[in-house]
């Protein structure tokens, strides 16, 4: 029979004697999980090791809940704890909340926080005196998710190979998906799509296998809502688009039967990556905006300045109007340097071949040629050639009215060709649809949704 306070926590001060003790007691028999609140006097209370395993549990409930600042507050008491004691009790608890810790600062502060990347590192430093390899994964997969945001790719690509290894040595089924996936993503951003699918295709099945609602807490996010939409952005980039929508769908229908905040914050932002793929400007929009709410609300900078990059991209190309897309791109400009201005840089060579587009639109083609400069030179900086091919494309047409038509064929087909080797290659159906004449836009460009059979065939230059 369940208890009234079962899966309930409550912090008790001044619980070794008198009322404190009494309400412990009380609460303890009702099915509450008690935390004991000793700062001064842990020796009296003697319940180190019991009492932080409570913490951790409470951090890890409150993750659960979206509560990440409550999170964190609980972990930083129960290291307080413990780096309170003379003789610290196993590190193996000192792992688990230092991945916590890292865990809640991740969705709150963002990827790339210098506070994430710290926590994690501590914890591989706390790991590596533990006798279980497979609790060092979770440290490892933090760093690598660090360095990966940053497009820091041979680092992360480093670090990836090492997390899938350890996942391998020690036979650890939930390690292996989330070294798969990171493996995925790293290869999704060098252009290696070939590699990022058996790696997405792997985590994929694994996450569908089985229960792994813990990785929430290991993690920060549920694996099958993160595969779902992994695989589907890929399908996207390789021109099944049919597939890709209906990835997105189940990761958001997944993630909101969750009602997890940063799962649902996090596949709403990808499903507008995906949908600005398919060209529906429409879906863009409401998936962005929804993911504004859901991150604004939950404080998740990081997933909330990417939305509003997309939000007023695809208002922005939705609009006819010069001084409507020109708020547009003002809003996008302010949100990319943001995003920037956190030490970000996945995906920003994508957002600014799409700002270039934009700025063309309103006659200011030097600066979107600067912009695209930017954005090409910043992919082979990196390594993230994933994007090379879509810069390209917005150069040719950058150039079309002042340079030489040899320059802008060369551009095309340099393009088609890193697309093409990429996988991204036209499949069987209609020709490009005709350009309505509109400055700025590519044939292939032109209109706003199109009919999910339209999709499927349609040929896909963006790679």
């Amino acid at each position: 029979m369940e208890k009234p306070l079962q899966n309930k926590t409550a912090l008790i001060t001044g619980s070794s004697r008198g009322i404190g003790r009494a309400i412990a007691l009380k609460l303890a028999s009702q099915g509450a999980d008690i935390i004991l609140h000793y700062r001064k006097n842990v020796e009296e209370a003697r319940i180190v090791e019991k009492a932080v395993p409570l913490w951790q549990r409470a951090a890890e409930r409150a993750i659960q809940r979206s509560a990440n600042a409550e999170a964190i507050a609980h972990v930083e008491e129960a290291l307080d704890l413990i780096r309170g004691v003379k003789d610290a009790p196993n590190p193996k608890l000192e792992l688990q909340l230092l991945t916590t810790l890292a865990v809640a600062l991740l969705t709150t502060r963002g990827f790339t926080s210098t506070e994430v990347e710290e926590a994690y590192a501590e914890a591989r430093d706390v790991g590596s005196r533990v006798d279980d390899p497979a609790m060092l994964g979770p440290a490892l997969r933090g760093l690598w998710i660090f360095h990966n945001m940053r497009g820091d790719y041979d680092l992360a690509d480093q670090l990836a190979k090492e997390l899938l290894e350890l996942a391998e040595k020690t036979d650890d089924t939930g390690l292996v998906l989330e070294a798969r996936r990171a493996s995925g993503i790293t290869a999704m951003a060098q252009g290696d799509l070939d590699a990022a699918e058996r790696h997405l295709r792997t985590g994929l099945k694994l996450s569908e296998a089985g229960d792994h609602s813990d990785h929430i807490h290991l993690y920060g996010q549920d694996p099958l809502v993160a595969n779902l939409v992994q695989m589907g952005w890929l399908k996207a980039m390789t021109g099944d688009l049919l597939s890709a929508v209906d990835l997105v769908e189940r990761s958001v229908a997944r993630a909101r039967e969750l009602d997890h905040g940063f799962s649902i914050a996090g596949s709403l932002f990808m499903s507008a990556m995906v949908e600005s793929l398919c060209y529906d400007w429409e879906k863009v929009t409401d998936y962005a905006v929804q993911c504004v709410d859901v991150a604004g609300e939950h404080q998740f900078g990081f997933l909330l300045a990417q939305a509003h990059i997309l939000a007023a991209w695809s208002r922005a190309r939705i609009e006819e109007s010069p001084d409507l897309i020109a708020e547009g791109v003002e809003a996008m400009q302010r949100s990319l340097a943001a995003y920037e201005k956190s030490g970000a840089s996945w995906i920003l060579p994508y957002y600014e071949a799409c700002l270039a587009g934009q700025l063309d639109r309103l006659g200011r083609s030097d600066q979107a040629r600067e912009v695209v400069a930017q954005g090409r030179s910043r992919a082979e900086t990196t390594g993230e050639r994933s994007w090379m091919a879509e810069l390209l494309r917005v150069q040719a047409t950058l150039r079309r009215a002042t340079d030489d038509v040899g320059d802008v064929e060369q551009d095309l087909q340099e393009a088609i060709e890193i697309a093409r080797g990429q996988g991204a290659v036209p499949r069987s159906g209609p020709e490009r649809p005709r350009s309505s004449g509109r400055k700025g836009s590519p044939p292939w460009e032109e209109g706003t949704s199109r009919s999910r059979r339209d999709r499927k065939t349609r040929w896909l230059p963006r790679a």
